[in-house]
């Protein structure tokens, strides 16, 4: 009798597959059969778990259900895992286990739109200033901070997302606000030499602010007064998204 090798059992294999493959090709069919084996590991595993559940319950499948709809200690890349939030966390943290990781950050890219956040009840001030926060963290606005006014900008792409996040403040955080919108031509973020950002900030501080990381950035009202600053320093640039 022939021993069967490796060779013998992947040709089967292969010629199983083959038979289901009908006219896709060859160099893509490989993606769906990987697909496919993953799928079987991951229905496995589950299978795997369930009896373990069993076991542990003897039998009780009330008990089984619950826990295995409730306990996640496997993942995948690119699963998605939800986790609390303490208030520390922001879009694009990597969050690892034993070994430290360092990435590129996420550049904050120029809003189109913007508006002051003006509060109708000062004594909801608190609730105003978590609502913007958390609103900031969730990526749904960008938050800054006027060098000049006490009051809050927001800046977002679209303008439906003014009604969204007034909604939101009132809704979730109970803080009812007016927005005031800021025609402007659009903000940059400021880099540079020293001295030359301090004069800059010196002629333009009703039009600059601060973003949620301390960095700076002017509001500019139309497209000329950014020439003109881009032409009178030199030594500053003017940046669409924001530095790392």
């Amino acid at each position: 009798m022939k021993m069967t090798n490796r060779k013998d059992i992947e040709q089967v294999l292969w010629n199983a597959c083959d038979s289901f493959r009908g006219k896709i090709d060859s160099s893509r069919y490989k993606d769906y059969i990987l697909s496919m084996l993953f799928v079987k590991y991951l229905s496995d595993v589950s299978k795997e778990r369930r009896e373990e559940y069993i076991k542990q319950y003897d039998g009780d499948m009330r008990r089984v259900e619950r826990a295995m709809s409730h306990v996640i200690d496997l993942a995948w890349a690119g699963d998605i895992v939800g986790i609390n939030d303490p208030g520390i966390f922001n879009i694009g943290d990597t969050l690892t286990d034993g070994e430290n990781l360092q990435f590129t950050g996420i550049p904050d890219f120029a809003p189109e739109y913007f508006a002051r956040v003006v509060l109708m009840n000062p004594l909801k001030s608190k609730q105003m200033n978590k609502g913007l926060d958390q609103l900031s963290e969730e990526g749904a606005t960008q938050l800054y901070s006027p060098c000049k006014s006490a009051i809050p900008i927001i800046g977002v792409v679209g303008e439906l997302q003014f009604d969204v996040l007034k909604y939101r403040l009132e809704a979730e955080y109970g803080a009812d606000v007016s927005l005031e919108k800021i025609p402007a031509f659009g903000a940059r973020w400021v880099t540079g030499d020293a001295n030359q950002v301090a004069e800059f900030l010196r002629e333009h501080e009703h039009d600059c602010m601060h973003d949620k990381h301390g960095r700076l950035v002017c509001l500019f009202p139309n497209e000329y007064r950014m020439n003109l600053a881009s032409k009178n320093f030199d030594k500053i640039e003017f940046h669409i998204t924001s530095p790392y």
